[in-house]
């Protein structure tokens, strides 16, 4: 996410995928007005296409997110973020015989 100073309270965003960054054309929003947030905000998009998980992958060899439904103004986390191993499983090493 780039942030572009415009007000103490607020900033002009460009959201875009990683790794693809925004010259791929992966992007979610392009000059929105949003409330500053600080690093390590969660930034929820409600339709993400392509990058929900059912359609991610494991490009560039990244674990997929986790997925958090909100409904009634409760969050419920309904699958959990995938660790390394969840990413290395099934995984050959080449000095195996």
């Amino acid at each position: 996410m780039l942030l572009l100073d415009v007000h103490p309270h607020l900033a002009i965003v460009c959201v875009f995928q990683y790794p693809c960054a925004r010259a791929s054309g992966d992007t979610f929003a392009r000059d929105r007005v949003i409330s500053k947030v600080e690093e390590g905000a969660l930034l929820a998009i409600m339709n993400a296409g392509a990058y929900w998980f059912s359609m991610s992958s494991h490009y560039n060899s990244r674990p997929k997110a986790a997925e958090v439904i909100v409904m009634d103004g409760k969050s419920r986390l309904i699958r959990e973020r995938e660790t390394l191993d969840d990413l290395l499983r099934g995984q050959i090493s080449s000095n195996s015989k």
